[in-house]
């Protein structure tokens, strides 16, 4: 049948072509086929097979949506747990670096505050106004500059982590 082949598949090296052929022609197009090098193979369509086939799809699409949503579920208990594990780290971190990088005391307070955007810069020289007098004299005041040389990072007066919680 004239414009009747179609491809299925391919991939780099091979390709799976449907072609619908009239009685007559059959050996002629597999003889002509095989002398260019092809594979032919006839095709039978069995129904049983064809309607088993559309059964164990939507079986395995029903399996899948109830995976996903058992993933789904078991995922948001998992980012709560390791969210709830990095805070937690954070806050060690804030405790450990407290007292030994800064030199303060064990009585302490800790905080997390998300200031607007705008305001960021106005906050942090109202905490460093607020603590550059404190007993902690290795600081002079200037943010992002202070007393420690090999330290990573901007250097205030007060301990500050930037927490990035965005993807």
């Amino acid at each position: 049948v004239p414009r009747s082949s179609k491809v299925i598949w391919e991939d780099n090296e091979y390709s799976l072509v449907t072609v619908s052929l009239f009685k007559r022609v059959v050996d002629t197009f597999k003889n002509n086929a095989r002398a260019k090098g092809y594979q032919v193979r006839d095709y039978q369509f069995d129904q049983a097979a064809h309607k088993r086939d559309q059964e164990s799809s939507s079986h395995i699409k029903e399996d899948l949506e109830t995976k996903r949503g058992q993933l789904e579920e078991w995922s948001t208990t998992a980012y709560g747990e390791a969210f709830s594990a990095w805070i937690h780290i954070c806050a060690i971190r804030l405790f450990t670096e407290s007292i030994l990088r800064y030199g303060l005391p064990p009585k302490f307070l800790a905080a997390i505050m998300k200031p607007n955007p705008k305001f960021a810069q106005k906050l942090r020289k109202a905490l460093a106004g607020l603590f550059s007098a404190s007993e902690n004299k290795l600081y002079d005041g200037d943010v992002g500059g202070g007393g420690m040389p090999a330290a990573e990072g901007e250097m205030y007066p007060y301990v500050s982590f930037t927490i990035s919680i965005d993807g």
